[in-house]
């Protein structure tokens, strides 16, 4: 079960930006989508780990749920989805699938690892 999740998400990360291209050029703007893209990978998390979620609604992880998933997955994909307003798809893309790329290096550089 956990194996074909992994599959399903890299199938949504690789195909993303075809996706999203399309919505912005029938005139959906970058808020909406992140917004929609955001309610539905927590709804489907929301299916599949219901039960092991009961213990993260506390007050002590309300603070990092909201760092993590408000600046660090809405904000940053906010910015990916509006840079295709600004820039070319193709460059956009190509920044996109370099990014674990870049992370390890900086894992590597600032953490050591």
């Amino acid at each position: 079960m956990k194996s074909s999740l992994i599959v399903i998400a890299c199938l949504l990360w690789a195909f993303d930006a075809l996706i999203r291209y399309p919505l912005m050029e029938a005139g959906h703007s970058s808020l909406t989508i992140v917004a929609f893209e955001h309610f539905f990978g927590l709804g489907m998390l929301t299916v599949f780990y219901r039960k092991k979620f009961r213990g993260l609604f506390r007050l002590a992880y309300l603070g990092p749920f909201l760092v993590i998933g408000g600046l660090g997955s809405a904000l940053a994909t906010l910015a990916f989805t509006k840079s295709f307003e600004i820039l070319n798809p193709s460059f956009v893309i190509l920044l996109q699938k370099l990014q674990p790329l870049v992370a390890i290096l900086l894992a590597s550089i600032v953490l050591g690892e």
